[in-house]
């Protein structure tokens, strides 16, 4: 189905709705503090646990520490790296630009959720105790972030290229000679 005011076809709905339940689990972070630290209720929702004398006592009562935000980091964001495979799939093969400004918005969220992790990750790091696999989780899920920017970069570029080269070939004819 055509959309009459861009005239391109609508891109998957199916993922637009999974970027809208990615981003509502992961919207938390994206209001995280210097010193805040992360943890998950009964829901399985993220939670906050703000800096102050009670926030290692709540963590322990709740039994919340590093490895589990570990655990829970590695289980939302491997959720979140897959649905940007799927969104780079797409983007591979998108001649028409079809899917660059949705891959655009999700690319400024990205942004905005890499500088949240930064807070989280000197948050742990400042804090001291066995800070290395929080701090390599962390790290590892803000160069994936990075490298989806520099994939959409990449692909837009290749597509305007295709792009340019089938628009350049339109009514020249095919010649075996």
């Amino acid at each position: 189905m055509l959309n009459k005011t861009y005239n391109k076809p609508d891109f998957s709905i199916q993922l637009k709705k999974t970027f809208f339940k990615i981003r509502t689990k992961l919207n938390i972070i994206q209001t995280l503090k210097e010193g805040e630290k992360l943890g998950k209720n009964d829901k399985n929702e993220y939670e906050i646990y703000s800096n102050g004398y009670g926030q290692q006592l709540f963590r322990w009562w709740y039994s919340e520490n590093r490895e589990t935000t570990v655990m829970y980091l590695d289980e939302d964001f491997s959720n979140y790296m897959k649905f940007l495979d799927e969104l780079c799939y797409y983007l591979e093969k998108d001649v028409l630009g079809i899917y660059s400004v949705f891959a655009n918005q999700v690319k400024e969220y990205n942004k905005e959720l890499i500088a949240k992790l930064y807070i989280l990750k000197e948050t742990y790091r400042m804090g001291g105790g066995e800070t290395i696999n929080i701090v390599a989780k962390i790290d590892s899920i803000i160069l994936t972030l990075i490298d989806f920017k520099d994939n959409v970069l990449k692909y837009k570029e290749k597509n305007e290229t295709k792009y340019s080269i089938l628009k350049n070939m339109k009514g020249n004819a095919y010649s075996s000679d």
